[in-house]
């Protein structure tokens, strides 16, 4: 790496104070942005949650269909399954 160019570590050194110093003149500011914007913060967040949760349904649903699928193959191929278990062995 150039001279010209920073390190990573040192741009993140740059970066980090740059926040701090913006964060010390103005120290109230995200507390005042949380009450100005209470209600689409709660909104989002459970927006946020009720995908994450029906994210999580269809993945036990399609945990549930791969379960039955081959149970339902188990119990139409006993031989082949039994075999497989001796392959497994």
């Amino acid at each position: 790496m150039s001279d010209a160019q920073p390190s990573d570590d040192e741009r993140a050194a740059r970066l980090a104070a740059q926040r701090k110093a913006w964060n010390d003149a103005h120290p109230t500011y995200y507390a005042e942005y949380r009450d100005r914007n209470r209600e689409d913060i709660r909104r989002k967040n459970r927006e946020r949650e009720r995908d994450r949760a029906q994210r999580e349904r269809e993945e036990k649903a399609r945990r549930k269909k791969g379960i039955d699928r081959a149970r339902a193959w188990a119990a139409e191929h006993p031989q082949e399954r039994q075999q497989a278990r001796e392959r497994y062995k």
